[in-house]
């Protein structure tokens, strides 16, 4: 598991972003989400980390299907339920995921707030499951 999630990192994010090239364990992972509960979703050429209330990392290497979208949304709502999360999410890629769970009524968002990260402009958000 550990392998894959490092290598999907190192193909989807520049260097600057790469932060789970050294994660080898649990302990690793609990350490990177600063939580001791933790959720690892993974598929063909994605993954999604959570801890107890942060979507910490959501990364694909191609575009996610349908399925794959409704697969992760369903998964992070049994995971936090309908508390308060916060993520930062990457406008030219997670973001779309956040607004497309909005659009269909899945996920309430309650702030959010651009700010850039070497050339990528991300956006810290706090959102709510329905």
């Amino acid at each position: 598991m550990y392998t894959n999630i490092r290598n999907i990192e190192a193909a989807a994010y520049p260097e600057y972003m790469q932060y789970l090239q050294e994660v080898h364990t649990l302990e690793d992972m609990q350490e990177y989400c600063e939580s001791k509960k933790v959720l690892v979703l993974e598929g063909e050429g994605w993954y999604c980390i959570c801890g107890k209330n942060e979507v910490v990392d959501l990364a694909a290497i191609s575009k996610l299907s349908i399925q794959e979208m409704l697969y992760i949304g369903t998964e992070l709502k049994k995971w936090f339920g309908t508390k308060k999360v916060t993520l930062d999410a990457r406008k030219s890629t997670s973001y779309r995921l956040i607004k497309f769970f909005s659009r269909g009524g899945k996920v309430s968002i309650l702030s959010e707030e651009e700010w850039t990260w070497g050339e990528d402009i991300m956006v810290e958000m706090t959102i709510k499951f329905n």
